[in-house]
């Protein structure tokens, strides 16, 4: 066995008793671990940039870029850290004293890298915040397959985009919206279900005509007799702090009308400053065999940045960002099973009689909840003497797409909370047992054989967040392991796609839980 001197291993005495076989067992056990997590992580993250590359339906560009970028990076960090803490573990044997100049280089390639990855992983999750709170606050007043035309659902849209991540209480404030008084369930052309919103008229000055939100004449508007609105009452959402609501309104306007320019402009400035910061402490970074490559007192500063910045911002930033958009999702199915609560006893809807030409199988889910509220007795459908000249009549219930708009979304928001919680539970631990070695080198056993070891061990497990990304998608969405079943079992055949996560391959006319029979 081996022993430690200093940083480096050297075979001096040799280890007895119980710590022997703990050693023995604990060595293998980190070898395997490392080596299955550098090449299960690569294939991992190339097969999920190719899924996202060639998805061309639910998610954006710039999502899409996002993730791909995140997995880029995600294997650069693989193939940079994990091989040196892998050798240490299986050959005692550390590659960095192998020539003077790869010490520093190696040092400056792991922290730029993991620094780059972390705030790639960030940036995806304060963007997928702020778009996706941005649609549900509008879209939970409504289910209808257009926007309201109203302008006080685009300040309600905007509320709470940029305070969302800075801490809990701007949250609270700005999730609640404008108040509700008294909505009207309007009969429209394309839509199952329509629901007018009061305003303030600050708000629709920034929107001069409906137009500009629905492309629609405002003469057909006019048109609709007022013996087609039936006014109900909904929950009434008190609204706390308007002056954080309006501070962060403008704020996630502006975000979100120039996005693409600040995530760029976001991702070069974080790229500026690592680069920066790791340039500074490379030179004071050498190939030392009493410290085992350490950057010493005047770069010292950059490990405590380096704590901050990957094991205690990303928290700061990550988790109030997926709280926000967990209590929008939250907010937008309890008002949405309200509303149809309230509208069994007030009103009774008109529903187009044939579904829409642009309309998916897809697009006619709905909450489970809804669906047994749709078939209350008391919904009826509304007789021809109801009706507008301009609506066509109604004889069976439409589904809203309210609950496809909230499944889009959760694919995005599952994979993000989940590898919150993942990043906070295997990095923290690494994180914090690498600060206690390498500032606190008094402690007895930081200097032993296990102390050592287990140190290798933790920083090989902390890099597990970067090759899990594509096992976290497979595991908890169940859309994406359909397409991934689509992508491998029927790629030649599958030549159209409906929404994101349910293909329909032309070489099944299955079940979805049906194997592919198509000879691939």
């Amino acid at each position: 066995m081996y022993t430690i001197d200093g940083w480096f291993w050297s075979p001096n005495t040799t280890l007895t008793g119980d710590w022997d076989v703990k050693y023995l067992i604990l060595s293998l056990t980190s070898s395997v671990y490392g080596i299955v997590l550098l090449f299960a992580g690569t294939a991992g993250n190339l097969c999920l940039a190719l899924i996202l590359g060639q998805d061309r339906r639910r998610l954006n560009t710039k999502t899409k870029v996002l993730f791909c970028l995140m997995a880029a990076l995600d294997t650069g960090v693989l193939w940079i850290a994990i091989p040196r803490y892998w050798t240490r573990v299986t050959f005692q044997w550390d590659f960095r004293v192998a020539h003077p100049q790869l010490c520093p280089y190696h040092v400056f390639a792991v922290y730029v890298s993991s620094n780059l990855a972390g705030s790639v992983y960030s940036v995806l999750c304060v963007d997928r915040c702020l778009v996706i709170y941005h649609k549900l606050e509008g879209r939970r007043i409504k289910a209808t397959r257009e926007r309201v035309p109203v302008g006080s659902v685009q300040r309600s849209q905007t509320d709470g985009g940029c305070g969302c991540c800075v801490s809990f209480h701007p949250v609270h404030c700005t999730s609640t919206g404008s108040n509700f008084r008294k909505t009207g369930v309007g009969i429209h052309r394309k839509s199952s279900l329509k629901i007018e919103h009061t305003c303030h008229e600050s708000t629709l000055k920034r929107f001069r005509s409906v137009d500009q939100l629905t492309n629609k004449p405002t003469k057909y508007l006019k048109r609709l007799s007022e013996s087609n609105l039936q006014h109900i009452e909904l929950p009434t959402l008190q609204g706390h702090g308007r002056k954080w609501r309006n501070c962060f309104a403008a704020l996630s306007l502006l975000y979100v009308r120039h996005s693409n320019k600040w995530i760029v402009f976001g991702m070069l400035l974080s790229a500026t400053l690592i680069f920066l910061k790791h340039s500074v402490a490379f030179s004071y970074v050498h190939a030392d065999l009493t410290n085992g490559c350490h950057s010493h007192s005047v770069a010292a500063w950059r490990d405590y940045s380096d704590f901050f910045t990957q094991s205690i911002l990303p928290y700061l930033i990550i988790i109030p960002a997926n709280l926000a958009v967990y209590r929008a999702l939250k907010r937008h199915r309890m008002l949405l099973v309200s509303l149809k609560m309230t509208a069994t006893h007030g009103a009774r809807v008109a529903v187009p009689k044939y579904p829409l030409a642009h309309t998916k199988p897809q697009r006619r889910r709905t909450l489970t909840s809804i669906d047994q509220i749709d078939q209350h007795p008391s919904i009826k459908p509304v007789d021809s003497s109801s009706h507008s000249p301009t609506v066509p009549r109604s004889t069976e219930t439409d589904i809203s797409p309210a609950s496809h708009l909230a499944k889009n979304h959760m694919y995005v928001f599952k994979t993000l909370i989940t590898l919150g919680i993942l990043h906070f539970v295997i990095n923290l631990p690494g994180s914090l047992y690498a600060q206690v070695i390498l500032h606190h080198t008094s402690n007895w056993w930081i200097r032993t054989l296990e102390g050592n070891l287990l140190y290798d061990t933790l920083l090989m497990i902390s890099f597990t967040n970067n090759g899990a990304s594509f096992f976290i998608l497979l595991c908890t969405v169940n859309g994406f392991r359909s397409r991934v079943r689509s992508f491998y079992c029927c790629e030649n055949s599958t030549k159209k796609l409906t929404s994101y996560g349910q293909p329909i391959p032309t070489c099944l006319k299955l079940p979805q839980n049906s194997q592919c029979v198509s000879g691939h």
